[in-house]
């Protein structure tokens, strides 16, 4: 950590070559090599020029809201945000289209289903996830939507057993978590 923190200290410094639009519309990220050492960047999707970049200890909502301070004190007007986990924050707070970074729903489903699905289930969600970042939306949601229909007695079986307070769990809970996040990812795009 020490030695990238020398290199990009070291390293020789280059303005910011700022966008000639006004408008922009940002992609926002924060990199992180190790535990306390990370870099924000806010870069122009329009113009793919980076904008503004910060060294940052940890990922606080506060280095977002100084980033976007900034820009508008420089005179940018901020159009929409692509994020990876801020969404509401940004869009409530500072009233900013804001959407959730397609490759992050990805992940997300990634990590709620096995990498090699062994279920028809699981395989037909893989295939199906697989493309979603080339596909049309409403393509994509019609697909998902079929597929819940096919499976859906499937998802809601519930355990046999109950817990320690008397409720019956569903079976396939990481499952069912894949497919909730894209329907409820669904219902607050803007």
């Amino acid at each position: 950590m020490r030695t990238i923190q020398r290199y990009i200290l070291n390293s020789p410094k280059a303005r910011l070559n700022p966008p000639k639009n006004n408008t922009l519309n940002l992609l926002i990220d924060s990199s992180f090599w190790g535990r306390e050492f990370s870099v924000l960047v806010l870069m122009d999707s329009l113009s793919k020029k980076v904008v503004y970049h910060q060294i940052i200890k940890s990922e606080k909502d506060i280095y977002y809201f100084i980033a976007i301070i900034k820009l508008r004190e420089k005179g940018y007007k901020i159009q929409s945000i692509t994020c990876d986990s801020r969404r509401e924050l940004l869009k409530n707070e500072l009233n900013i289209s804001t959407q959730f970074c397609q490759f992050y729903r990805v992940a997300i489903v990634i990590r709620n289903r096995t990498r090699n699905p062994k279920s028809e289930v699981e395989k037909t969600l893989k295939i199906l996830t697989t493309p979603f970042k080339i596909s049309s939306k409403s393509e994509f949601y019609i697909n998902l939507h079929k597929w819940y229909l096919e499976y859906k007695t499937y998802l809601e079986e519930r355990s046999d057993k109950p817990n320690d307070k008397g409720k019956y769990f569903y079976k396939h809970r990481n499952l069912r978590g894949a497919y909730l996040i894209f329907f409820a990812l669904k219902n607050t795009q803007n």
